[in-house]
Parts: C-alpha cells; structure tokens; sequence
C-alpha cells in the first residue's frame, strides 16, 4: 500500500502533501463522477462501471493505511466524498457490485478514521451512516430481483445478505467510538455524552422520512438537519431501517443473523434507556426480532447466546 510509506515522513505537513498528490486524481474522479448530471444515464455503462470499481478499490486501498501519521491526511481526502458516494450509490443501485463497495469503504472508513475524529467530526461521520442506510433501505436494491427466475433467486439472496452484513458493520464500527472513549457502558450516549431517550425517536423518524427524499434532492439530505445525532440514535435507527429487509429466506444465511444479534446484545446492554425510550413500533420490531433469535427458528447457538445476553442487558435496566 503506497499511502502506508507517508508514515515514514518526518516533515511536519508531508504526510498531508505526499496522500494528496498520490489519491488526489482518484477523490476528484469520484467526485465528478458523482457531480455529472447524466449519472443515471451513464451509470448502465459497462466501461463507467469498470472504472468505478477501480477507483472505488484505490480508496478502500488508501483508507487501509489509516495510521497516527496518516489519519488527517487521509481524512480530509474521504471527508469530501461521503455526499458523493452517496449520490453514486444512489445512481448504480442497479448495479449490486457497486453498491457492495460503496458499502464495504464505508464501513472501512468508519472503522479507520472514527477513533481520532473530533467531536463535530463525529456528528458529520454518523449522519452520513444513518444516510447510507436509509438510502439502501429506501433504494431496496435487490428486492426486484428476489420475485425474478428461480435460477437467479440464490445468487440475488446471497447478494442481498452480503449487503446487509455489510450496512450491519458499517453499524457496528460506529459503536468503536463509545468503546475507545468510555469502554462503552450503561446508557452510554455516544462520544462521551449522555442522550435523551426521545432523541433515538427524533432521528428514527427523520431517517425513515430521508429514506424517501423528495424529487430532486440528494439521497439522505434530510438527515443533515437532524437535530440530535449520536451513537446510539444512529444506531437504533439504522436497525429500524434495516430489520423489514431481514426476510426469513436472507435470515437462513448464518452470518446474518449472527452479526445482526451481536450489535443487538451490543446495543441492548449498553444502551437500555435509550431502547425503553423507543417508539412503540419500533421497540416492539426489536423485541420481536429478540424472541425469534431465542427460538428454536433460529437454529444456531452463537445466535441464541448474543440474543439472551442482549435480554440480559435490558434486565438490568430494569432492576
């Protein structure tokens, strides 16, 4: 990885000079890619498809190298390109695989830079998140493509649970901020602040109201003026958005339910006010979503134990 040789640098600032002249081209060609107004048009193109996943491969290279002398540079690269890649995921949702690496840089940005972000850094991270997922879950890719021949009913399942392990990641590495900063913890709010329950509400329901922008406006856009945004509400909100994807046929997929139920436990014990704080809708999905990991449905003993610690954590809450 090329980028890694820029922690090699001792001048102050050359780090920052040396990842701008070898991924500078790359974040511009993304970003006019984005900005072209045939997008939608062009997005069918093989030769247009081909050269997104190149630079989309050369950015996931790039965030890979992710270190103490890196960070900043790389940052100020990516921070640019998350409305971008949103438009872009937006625009090729047609197109599975390009969607799967937006997801997968994503998740790997998050999980590279989220740790040395300053605190309204960290807001402009989360709201991006809550952004692509509500952006998938109102795109819904791959559900046209389930009710299509039987022969291609596999192959479109397998791709759709790859995408949501992929946006369950991008969830679950939003929760290393809390992590680094507190060991995470009982009605831990996110960077190091407490939250209103109701705040999880607030963001759930701008969520799910960006999930269906109006004609013309840029995928998520509404979330940038959410007013409260934290770890959990992002959270909590993007396991609202996810869950009526997770269909039976995808569920019979072991590392779906598997990964979905550890962020749950995760979030059952280290945010049960927040939980109790839900609408009643959405605390019921989650608690029906409970039941079945305890149930002989799901088949699995990794499951079953994230599921029971998960009801763990709210019992002590509750007493």
């Amino acid at each position: 990885n090329l980028c890694l040789a820029a922690a090699g640098a001792h001048r102050t600032g050359a780090a920052g000079e040396y990842i701008a002249q070898l991924m500078g081209a790359t974040a511009r060609e993304l970003a006019a890619l984005a900005a072209r107004p045939d997008l939608a048009t062009v997005a069918g193109r093989a030769d247009v498809n081909a050269a997104l996943w190149g630079l989309l491969e050369a950015m996931r290279g790039a965030t890979r190298a992710v270190l103490s002398r890196t960070q900043r540079a790389l940052y100020e690269l990516t921070a640019p390109l998350m409305q971008p890649l949103l438009t872009i995921m937006h625009a090729f949702r047609a197109h599975t695989g390009c969607v799967a690496l937006v997801l997968k840089l994503a998740a790997e940005v998050v999980e590279g830079h989220v740790s040395y972000l300053k605190p309204g850094e960290v807001d402009g991270v989360l709201r991006w998140v809550l952004a692509l997922v509500a952006t998938y879950a109102s795109d819904n890719s791959w559900s046209a493509r389930l009710a299509a021949a039987r022969s291609l009913q596999e192959e479109a399942r397998a791709e759709a649970a790859r995408d949501l392990r992929a946006l369950l990641r991008l969830l679950g590495h939003v929760t290393q901020r809390d992590i680094g900063a507190d060991g995470g913890g009982e009605g831990g709010g996110g960077a190091g602040t407490p939250m209103r329950s109701t705040a999880v509400a607030t963001v759930a329901n701008t969520a799910r109201a960006a999930s269906s922008p109006r004609a013309g406006a840029a995928p998520g856009a509404g979330l940038q003026e959410a007013a409260a945004v934290d770890t959990a509400a992002v959270v909590l909100a993007g396991l609202n958005l996810l869950l009526p994807l997770m269909s039976q046929d995808l569920l019979a997929f072991p590392k779906l339910p598997r990964l979905y139920f550890s962020l749950l436990a995760y979030v059952l014990e280290n945010y049960p006010e927040q939980v109790a704080g839900l609408p009643p809708p959405h605390f019921a999905s989650l608690m029906t979503s409970l039941q079945w990991g305890m149930s002989e449905a799901a088949a699995d003993s990794v499951v079953v134990h994230s599921a029971l610690e998960g009801l763990a954590g709210l019992a002590r809450h509750q007493h």
